[in-house]
């Protein structure tokens, strides 16, 4: 399966398993009322960036390129 711009879907898989680790380690920190390090909050900022400006791309790209909007991704 491929997704948007021939991104593979395993990269895509591995990326949100990846992420999801993360996110449960924070939780798990924050429900213990540990303090979080600052490289992971650092990274969760840049993930949360890339994923604003990643998907407001798709929807710009997919929502007025007429010719690519009929090619919608699976």
């Amino acid at each position: 399966m491929m997704y948007s711009f021939g991104i593979p879907g395993s990269v895509v898989w591995i990326l949100h398993i990846f992420i999801g680790f993360i996110l449960t380690y924070i939780g798990y920190m924050l429900l213990n009322g540990k303090e979080i390090g600052q490289p992971f909050v650092i990274g969760l900022m840049i993930i949360g960036a890339l994923v604003v400006l990643y998907h407001s791309h798709l929807f710009y790209y997919y929502t007025y390129n007429k010719q690519n909007a009929q090619q919608l991704p699976n």
